[in-house]
């Protein structure tokens, strides 16, 4: 049995269009997080999105590697001003969720989550970005 920090579960994929779809409903309920559209902009237009996997728990964006593996999924977890725990400052926390724990946290203000992110998809997935 292998150890995780990781919880057990299946990374379920949702489509690009479909997360484009929940991100703009949810700037449109506060102004605060249209950091999120802005974010999934961003990856619909990189010109790498087929090599990113997301999905939405509640208003919290996690992007996995692909191909997605089976349990348990190294992410990188996007959790705003809304979210549990609250980042409690208005600024957005991006976290490396690892297997070992060994976890990799930034928090900025919305309005550098975009090339923060991009960071996280070079160092942590290898993945370079055409567009950002």
């Amino acid at each position: 049995m292998r150890r995780s920090h990781l919880p057990p579960y299946e990374f379920r994929a949702e489509t690009w269009d479909a997360i484009s779809e929940r991100a703009a409903e949810i700037a449109a309920l506060d102004q605060n997080l249209r950091y999120v559209e802005d974010l999934v902009k961003s990856i619909r237009d990189s010109g790498v999105e087929h090599e990113l996997a997301g999905s939405f728990s509640m208003m919290d964006l996690r992007v996995a590697a692909v191909p997605v593996t089976t349990p348990p999924v190294e992410y990188i977890g996007v959790y705003g001003p809304t979210s549990t725990p609250s980042t409690g400052n208005g600024k957005v926390r991006l976290v490396h969720r690892t297997a070992s724990g060994r976890d990799d946290s930034i928090e900025r203000p919305s309005a550098e989550v975009v090339p923060v992110f991009w960071r996280f998809v070079r160092e942590k997935y290898g993945i370079g970005v055409g567009a950002s």
